[in-house]
């Protein structure tokens, strides 16, 4: 199944910009991890897409502000969700933070929540909701 996918702009953010700055790093090998990261998380891609679209093994063109491309994609199943994450801290104080990510549907929750103790070390009592985009 192919997937085209819209890389949109905003204010603070250029996707063409963007991309170009981790296509000109992506060379260097210990760094695509984390330029595939920043891609994959910053507009809801799968990271197999972000490294087709780094890699250069698909072509991408620039539409206005936004980067599209198309790329096969594995699953199916994967869509785009919203997740919102409410935690307490260390300090017993309550926070929470929204961001996008792919996923399944069968296995958000358990993604979702390694993303917080990966980026948020030491909460608990974590409580999560996604609401699905696609």
């Amino acid at each position: 199944m192919t997937t085209t996918y819209r890389l949109g702009s905003s204010t603070m953010i250029s996707a063409p910009g963007m991309v170009r700055w981790a296509v000109a790093g992506y060379w260097h090998e210990p760094d695509r991890p984390v330029l595939a990261q920043v891609i994959s998380e910053g507009w809801a891609v799968p990271p197999e897409a972000a490294h087709a679209l780094l890699s250069k093994r698909v072509p991408y063109a620039v539409e206005d502000d936004c980067v599209v491309f198309s790329t096969e994609t594995g699953d199916p199943q994967r869509k785009r969700f919203v997740v919102k994450a409410t935690y307490a801290t260390k300090g017993g104080r309550q926070g929470s933070w929204t961001w996008r990510m792919a996923s399944t549907w069968a296995t958000i929750i358990a993604d979702a929540e390694r993303h917080v103790a990966k980026h948020r070390p030491g909460s608990s009592k974590v409580d999560i909701s996604a609401t699905c985009l696609d």
